[in-house]
């Protein structure tokens, strides 16, 4: 695929954003494809854990996960 005259390619599994600000994480944001939740098979997903400096932000999950099950398309 082109998108602004640069070749990239298409990502199958979820991945994670974090930015910083003032050495603090502001923005936590899993991105998931489209096509994870669609098709005829059971996909899952289970992140690997965050790096160790980002656990010391209260409430900031380590992990994380994602499930489609094509049976109930959920």
């Amino acid at each position: 695929m082109q998108w602004n005259d640069t070749l990239v390619e298409r990502w199958t599994d979820p991945v994670l954003f974090m930015m910083s600000f003032d050495k603090l994480i502001t923005i936590y944001e899993p991105m998931v494809p489209v096509e994870f939740f669609q098709g005829t098979e059971f996909r899952q997903y289970l992140s690997m854990e965050s790096p160790p400096q980002c656990k010391t932000n209260i409430g900031i999950p380590i992990t994380y996960s994602a499930e489609y099950a094509s049976v109930t398309g959920q």
